[in-house]
């Protein structure tokens, strides 16, 4: 799936460099595992590669995929599950954290426009800032390192998106 020196999507952490693929053995069993550097914080994950797919690692977007991305931003329709306002935010928070493992693009655009709705509406909790906080900064550096430009201008333009 990757090879060393590929740019990848780790769910919850963003952007990392796949830095080596590395045989280790675990419980008598030797297994493959992906050595990923998250660039933004410089954290090291450590997959293997029978597990890859299942934790939401993947491929970064392409330039075609940036565009429907943009296009669901710019939609003036109301997240599929805007109903969640109504809910406690420990389930809310529970099925966002859910949708953000899968490492989807889209599940986390979703995420995104739900709570940049709720916040037009209400102050934001403490635990629904520090999720949008994170899902503001996961879809601004994936689109920015995708598109090839500052993360300035990807947040000044995923804000006149939902904006207008």
């Amino acid at each position: 799936m990757f090879s060393q020196g590929d740019k990848a999507f780790y769910p919850t952490h963003g952007v990392g460099i796949i830095e080596k693929i590395e045989k280790r053995r675990v419980t008598d069993v030797e297994e493959h595992f992906y050595v990923i550097r998250i660039i933004d914080s410089g954290m090291t994950v450590t997959v293997p590669l029978s597990k890859a797919k299942e934790v939401g690692l993947r491929p970064l977007i392409g330039k075609e995929m940036v565009e429907k991305v943009f296009e669901n931003l710019s939609k003036k329709t109301e997240p599929k599950n805007i109903n969640y306002r109504h809910l406690p935010w420990n389930r809310r928070q529970r099925d966002y954290m859910a949708k953000l493992k899968t490492g989807s693009i889209f599940d986390i655009v979703e995420i995104f426009k739900e709570l940049t709705i709720l916040q037009k509406q209400k102050q934001l909790s403490f635990g629904e800032k520090k999720l949008y906080e994170q899902v503001t900064k996961l879809l601004v550096k994936e689109l920015a390192y995708c598109n090839g430009c500052s993360e300035d201008a990807i947040f000044s333009k995923i804000n006149s998106l939902i904006s207008s």
